[in-house]
């Protein structure tokens, strides 16, 4: 499997889990927890790069609390709800 396969398999699999997290979202570390214990091993750097792809792409969005600035949460888009439609993995 090529890397540009592997690396949208893995965006796949943010946006699905995304979609699990609906409406609360997750924060980037519990995401990346679950991501891991789901048997799909990540770091946090190339995590915060593939969330920061689907962000430009709208497909997903990241929102402040708003009682903490400091604790961001990442929510799937309608962009990021269609796409996973469109593509049977919703």
């Amino acid at each position: 499997m090529s890397e540009a396969v592997d690396r949208q398999m893995l965006r796949d699999l943010i946006l699905i889990a995304l979609h699990v997290a609906r409406p609360t979202g997750f924060s980037a570390d519990v995401l990346r927890r679950r991501l891991n214990a789901e048997g799909i091993p990540i770091e946090e750097k190339e995590l915060s790069q593939e969330l920061d792809y689907l962000l430009g792409k709208e497909l997903c969005e990241k929102k402040a609390s708003a009682l903490s600035k400091a604790n961001v949460r990442w929510h799937l888009t309608s962009a990021g709800v269609d796409y996973l439609e469109e593509e049977g993995l919703a």
